[in-house]
């Protein structure tokens, strides 16, 4: 009798604990989406903020060359895929991350159970799919695990294209993998903070076996751009959305800068820029190496 009672207690107590684990954990969620609602909505449904398309604050420049426009995180939904496509975006950026054990295309992971309940951002594949149209396709690893690189080099053995392909990551054995994987695709290492630019300015081998940097623009002065082109790559500068700072990038020797604004993707679009500024520099690469 006893030992019935004391069991009941216990499943009393742990009932009560869970109970109040739970209501801690919703309320720590609703306070999460009251006082921080454009990361929850990230976190819980992949969303980001639409895209702009108010006036340019400053005059063009009279010729922007190869320089070409990336549609930020324009595979977070199918409406921002077709509204940079439409926009002329020379390359659709798809961020990539886990949910379970499915690639989803979102800038953040989502949130564990409520998130996989509310997502409503597309899979990887089904934003691959929407932007068949696109020259240029950009997917930038946000979270790279043994799980997701294996899971992404399958994904591109089992999406053949011949669209332009681009993979832009921190995570440099991820890189190494493609490079051996699949050549052909393009290899960028993102740069969010100086410690990583020096890191790479300082190891030439590291540099030998990437295409370009995918580049935070506060990092770009006429000293890295001199050092970053000293070493054969391309820079996409991220994220700039004011027309003023686009063109003292450009002035400084950008390749190439990703934009929430449409109406700078309009500005640089035409010509085919973002393909055929990557297909000269692996010519140039091919064309160095018999040398």
């Amino acid at each position: 009798m006893r030992t019935r009672r004391r069991s009941a207690i216990l499943a009393h107590g742990l009932l009560i604990i869970v109970s109040i684990a739970t209501i801690a954990a919703s309320l720590g969620v609703i306070g999460y989406c009251l006082f921080d609602s454009a990361k929850a909505e990230e976190r819980l449904s992949g969303r980001r903020p639409t895209y702009l398309a108010g006036p340019l604050d400053a005059n063009p420049l009279d010729n922007y060359g190869l320089v070409f426009g990336v549609g930020h995180n324009s595979g977070a939904s199918l409406t921002t895929i077709h509204q940079a496509l439409a926009a002329g975006a020379d390359v659709i950026e798809i961020d990539v991350v886990p949910m379970g054990d499915t690639l989803i295309s979102a800038h953040d992971v989502p949130l564990p159970i409520v998130g996989r309940e509310v997502f409503r951002g597309p899979t990887l594949g089904q934003a691959w799919r929407a932007a068949a149209d696109a020259e240029v396709i950009q997917l930038d690893v946000k979270v790279s695990t043994p799980f997701v690189r294996q899971k992404l080099i399958h994904f591109l053995d089992t999406h053949p294209t011949n669209q332009t392909v681009m993979i832009a990551t921190s995570d440099i054995t991820l890189l190494e993998q493609i490079q051996t994987a699949h050549p052909q695709v393009y290899r960028f290492l993102g740069v969010a903070n100086a410690a990583t630019l020096k890191r790479l300015t300082s190891d030439p081998d590291l540099a030998a076996m990437l295409d370009g940097v995918t580049i935070r623009h506060q990092l770009v002065s006429p000293e890295s751009i001199a050092k970053l082109k000293a070493m054969n790559l391309i820079v996409l500068a991220w994220t700039v959305n004011d027309l003023a700072t686009v063109n003292a990038l450009v002035e400084m020797g950008v390749d190439a800068v990703s934009t929430d604004n449409l109406a700078i993707m309009r500005l640089l679009s035409g010509n085919q820029s973002g393909e055929r500024r990557l297909a000269e520099h692996r010519a140039n690469q091919v064309l160095g190496s018999r040398f």
